[in-house]
């Protein structure tokens, strides 16, 4: 695959998308400073065992032991 287009991800995802190794994963040549990531949801969903899940996977994806 050729292309002229660059991405900037966090390292665990883009690890995550390049499992197969198709694509060059370089360091910034810059510090980033931290990003905050939330997940809302409306109460009336809280229940609902897709979101629920959705919410877990996510959790799972971005969240860094202190």
């Amino acid at each position: 695959m050729n292309t002229d287009l660059a991405v900037i991800f966090p390292k665990s995802i883009a690890r995550r998308f390049n499992r197969g190794k198709a694509f060059h994963i370089l360091p910034l040549p810059l510090a980033l400073p931290p990003i905050e990531i939330q997940v809302h949801s409306q109460t009336q969903f809280a229940a609902d065992a897709g979101i629920a899940w959705l919410r877990e996977t996510i959790h799972a994806m971005f969240h860094q032991p202190a």
